[in-house]
């Protein structure tokens, strides 16, 4: 929890009249978030990546076994991308226009067409992770993994145009909002910003504990982190001081260690987080109380290995170990009493 002696000039968690009303929070509190699965798809295989495609109708997963699979979201009909990796698909992206599709793997990046779904072209890297970004321009990918090297690469040429040096692996790899600064972590307890342009380090932040989970706040002024213990701190990027504690576990304490943050999204409109842990379980948390608004019921299902929210925030997708999918539509609670 934030300490009471420290004093931030941020203002990050600014309450509306609205919001320090006492018939809100009643209301709020009496009317938890809800959502009830509404569709269960079949990759086939234990899924290690998936995303949404631009569009919004299918979710295009990386398996265990290299392949990777689009599903249609309403009827589970399903296309094998011809000629996937040897290992398993670590990370995917889609370009914002659709025309691309990128799948990392071990030692290697592939681009495919959006379209045709045939592999336009692979790009050998040395490492076991590599990370994925469309940079804000549109021209440019940005590429990262466990040697620590970022490479800014030319979208249609594939040439490297810049090398962006860290000393450490690289597990997390975002760009800031603005376009100017690169943002990645080590996974064990550093968030380094770096200038985009000239490589120099900005700012680095040490959290001393390992982190497994890492985005951006949608306004770009907060980094929020998954933890140890279902432990989720938000930090002020300007200063890089913490702002607030939240805890998404609330079990038995001998299994809190053991249960970390697996995956996190802040949702459409900001006010709230949804966590994944370890223990399979889905915790909806208001961001600026920390209180728990309502657990996603993932019944019977593992740890969700990766966890995005629809392009209309209305549902959240889960690639499960077990290569099922699970989208949980939001219910409507406006009408609920005691």
């Amino acid at each position: 929890m934030r300490n009471p002696e420290q004093s931030y000039s941020n203002e990050s968690f600014e309450f509306s009249d609205k919001e320090k009303s006492e018939e809100w929070q009643k209301e709020k509190r009496k009317n938890p978030e809800s959502y009830e699965c509404v569709k269960e798809l079949d990759a086939g295989e234990r899924i290690s990546s998936l995303i949404e495609s631009k569009d919004g109708y299918k979710v295009i997963t990386g398996l265990f076994d290299g392949k990777i699979k689009i599903l249609d979201k309403e009827t589970g009909k399903s296309q094998i991308m011809e000629g996937g990796h040897k290992d398993f698909v670590e990370s995917l992206l889609e370009t914002e226009d659709g025309k691309y599709i990128l799948s990392g793997s071990r030692n290697e990046i592939k681009i495919w067409d959006g379209e045709t779904k045939r592999c336009l072209d692979t790009i050998h890297c040395r490492d076991y992770h590599p990370l994925l970004v469309e940079a804000k321009d549109r021209n440019h990918f940005i590429f990262a993994s466990e040697d620590g090297v970022i490479r800014i690469v030319d979208k249609e040429t594939r040439k490297v145009s810049k090398f962006l040096h860290t000393e450490t692996p690289i597990q997390f790899l975002e760009e800031s909002k603005d376009g100017k600064q690169v943002i990645c972590s080590s996974g064990y307890g550093e968030i380094r910003i770096l200038n985009k342009g000239t490589g120099e380090k900005v700012k680095a932040i040490d959290l001393k504990d390992n982190v497994h989970s890492f985005i951006q706040s949608k306004d770009g002024k907060q980094f929020i982190v998954g933890l140890d213990g279902g432990i989720v701190k938000i930090l002020d990027k300007e200063t890089g001081k913490e702002i607030k504690t939240l805890e998404a576990f609330k079990g038995d304490d001998r299994w809190k260690e053991k249960n970390f943050v697996r995956s996190l999204l802040e949702s459409k409109d900001g006010d709230k987080l949804i966590v994944g842990l370890t223990d399979g379980k889905i915790e909806i948390l208001d961001k600026k109380t920390g209180e728990n608004l309502g657990e996603i019921d993932n019944e019977g299902g593992l740890a969700a290995s990766a966890l995005i929210e629809s392009k209309y925030g209305n549902e959240i997708i889960a690639g499960l170990w077990t290569g099922e999918i699970k989208i949980w539509a939001k219910k409507n609670n406006e009408n609920k009493s005691d």
